[in-house]
């Protein structure tokens, strides 16, 4: 399963953190989370990615007050 995506402007995907990243065994982690979830099995790397975004979040708000995010 993709934790998370990156899209250029076109809609192509230029990177993703799936199942290659979460259930890794090696120390490499060339995707999007920059090594949070790397061989974290499936349950921490959703936590983990759960928790960045929720913080993440909060920070564009604080910086936006016009801006409400939601996080699906």
């Amino acid at each position: 399963m993709t934790l998370i995506a990156i899209y250029n402007t076109d809609k192509k995907m230029i990177g993703r953190c799936d199942a290659r990243c979460y259930n890794a065994k090696g120390e490499d982690c060339n995707c999007p989370c920059n090594g949070l979830n790397h061989g974290m099995g499936f349950d921490k790397a959703r936590a983990n990615t759960e928790e960045h975004g929720e913080r993440l979040a909060k920070e564009y708000e604080a910086q936006h007050p016009e801006v409400k995010v939601v996080i699906k």
